[in-house]
């Protein structure tokens, strides 16, 4: 399993690179009415380090929410994508927004929704998506 998610990180750490530092295009085919993106962290407290804690950063993205069966109750995140790692701001939104790119074109996403208890951190997540940059964007920060 850790050979697996070694290769896997190596693979990700590789298409940011790829973004990040060489100018290149990530260009999925999907559209949607609504990609929400949210994010938190999870404090962990160190077993060598007494009372110091590592931060994991957890994000998904997904296109609201499904019924599981017909006339169910329950409901279930439907297209989820799921990221997270021990990583700065800047890092965790630019694996995010690597992955949004990977799978949608964003002229076929009508709305963007950025979901977070408002950390300095999850905020900078506006900086990613294009979209919000624009006078005439959908993309909202909600806390």
């Amino acid at each position: 399993v850790q050979e697996a998610g070694r290769t896997r990180e190596g693979e990700q750490e590789e298409k940011e690179e790829g973004v990040y530092q060489r100018g290149e295009r990530v260009e999925g085919e999907g559209g949607a009415e609504v990609v929400v993106i949210e994010a938190d962290e999870l404090r962990v407290a160190r077993q060598k380090d007494k009372g110091k804690k590592i931060e994991i950063k957890l994000g998904i993205l997904h296109e609201g929410w499904e019924r599981e069966a017909p006339g169910s109750a329950r409901v279930r995140l439907k297209g989820k994508i799921c990221w997270g790692g021990v990583m700065e701001g800047e890092r965790f939104w630019e694996r995010g927004s690597v992955i949004f790119h990977s799978r949608y074109d964003e002229g076929k996403v009508k709305s963007q929704l950025i979901n977070g208890d408002g950390a300095k951190w999850i905020k900078q997540g506006k900086e990613y998506f294009p979209k919000q940059q624009s006078l005439k964007s959908s993309i909202k920060f909600c806390s």
